[in-house]
């Protein structure tokens, strides 16, 4: 497998990635290398996140047809910048043909990832891989085979977290009749009393046991440009679905996905009532979803928000559609024009077969009064526990939004057009990359 080199130190943050003839080199690269080459660039990159890429078949489903990225919508065709071949990207090309000419069949077998598609391993972050190109992380491939005792960690750790809730209940209704569970449930409610800090805590982003997630779920990445990460964006991530797993393990991705781009986030204010997920949900970056909270978190970064929230969890079809709140939701979108902030939609493949939301229509009223879900989850071995189910997460072209104040004129139309780009970038992001994800060519998206 071929190690492709990081982009240079001095490129551009808005450089173009190849998806055309540059992309085909690089998978040809992926299929053709020596074992003595591999064996002389592990040592150097020992320290850089292994990243593992399928190249995608081009044009994807009915959106690329259509024409265009994320942001065609906006922009009213596909971003230059992902058209164009870099001058890196060329290099690459000319080092994949000379490895083609030295390397034997056995390698060539080796690369393949099955029709129309070539599996590549690439070394550095995972933006140093080509716009439309979908990325695993943490070394792990789709076919590859996690180490018993990380599925033993990610098990018991999302045994823990998600069914968090009913454990704390049940310690605490046990601590009326036991002393000791009584003691054990009034140490676990009095820690809604200790600071959350530090907000966005690098190091915890980065323990070990995030990792056993990421690699539980085969969660992968795909972005259709490099973005500037000098710059702040308000990142919507659909859909929301029954628990919003998938985005709290982009998160954990941080440095090694953003490369010290920081992207905050806002929660549903319950959230910060319940012991541990408390303190969790600071940690990575989460503050309660308040328009002063929002504003706040905008000057120190970018926001990464869920637009459906509760209201979303009633309205399951899986498996027949995914179904995505947000044609109501402008409230985010009056933010990021009134501060003139980009937006970036994000779409994440799987997030509805995680687990299966029950609970009567009539609850959803009581739910979205109180800000907490009435209703019960299930999922593996008929707990609220995740189904191991692969996520993938698309990245689509950020949106330019203008800046206008709520008082001048236009600023209501400015929201509306922002909102309506919104939308049209979120259903092309979904058409044109769900042909990366098994059981999704024929699933039908629902924006409500």
């Amino acid at each position: 497998m071929t190690r492709l080199a990081p982009a240079p130190a001095g490129a551009a943050p808005e450089a173009a990635c190849a998806a055309g003839p540059a992309g085909d080199a690089a998978a040809a690269a992926g299929r053709r290398v020596s074992d003595a080459s591999t064996a002389s660039s592990a040592s150097e990159d020992a320290a850089a996140p292994r990243v593992v890429a399928v190249i995608k078949p081009s044009p994807i489903g009915a959106g690329a047809a259509a024409g265009g990225g994320a942001g065609a919508a906006a922009k009213g065709g596909a971003p230059d910048a992902c058209r164009e071949d870099s001058k890196a990207a060329r290099d690459q090309s000319e080092a994949a043909r000379a490895a083609s000419e030295a390397s034997s069949d056995a390698s060539d077998s080796e690369g393949s990832g099955g029709e129309g598609r070539e599996e590549v391993v690439l070394s550095g972050k995972i933006l140093d891989a080509p716009c439309g190109v979908r990325v695993w992380c943490d070394g792990l491939g789709p076919s590859s085979r996690q180490p018993w005792w990380e599925e033993t960690l990610a098990l018991v750790s999302l045994a823990i977290f998600t069914c968090w809730i009913h454990i704390m209940l049940a310690i605490t209704i046990w601590g009326f009749f036991n002393k000791w569970a009584a003691l054990v449930a009034a140490a676990i409610w009095s820690t809604v009393f200790l600071p959350a800090r530090p907000l966005l805590w690098t190091r915890f982003l980065g323990n070990p046991v995030f990792m056993a997630w990421r690699r539980y779920f085969r969660f992968s990445m795909a972005y259709d440009q490099k973005m500037d990460l000098t710059k702040h964006y308000i990142y919507a991530e659909v859909p929301h679905s029954v628990f919003p797993l998938s985005q709290l393990i982009a998160t954990s991705l941080g440095a090694d996905a953003w490369q010290g781009h920081k992207v905050y986030s806002i929660a549903a204010d319950s959230v910060f009532s319940i012991p541990l997920w408390r303190h969790v949900f600071t940690w990575v970056g989460a503050r309660p979803a308040t328009a002063r909270q929002f504003k706040r978190l905008l000057k120190k970064g970018s926001v990464g928000l869920i637009p459906g929230g509760i209201a979303e969890m009633f309205l399951s079809r899986a498996p027949e559609a995914d179904v995505v709140k947000l044609a109501d939701r402008k409230g985010f979108v009056r933010v990021a024009v009134e501060t003139g902030t980009p937006l970036v939609p994000i779409y994440h493949f799987g997030a509805w077969d995680l687990c299966r939301w029950v609970a009567p229509r009539s609850w959803q009223a009581l739910s979205r009064r109180w800000r907490v879900s009435m209703g019960f989850v299930l999922g593996r071995y008929g707990l609220p526990l995740p189904h191991r189910v692969p996520l993938f997460m698309a990245v689509g072209a950020p949106i330019p939004v203008p800046k206008i104040a709520p008082s001048e004129p236009g600023f209501a139309d400015a929201v509306d057009a922002a909102h309506a780009a919104l939308l049209a970038s979120t259903r092309d992001l979904y058409n044109r990359y769900r042909a990366h994800y098994p059981g999704y060519e024929n699933r039908e998206l629902v924006i409500v």
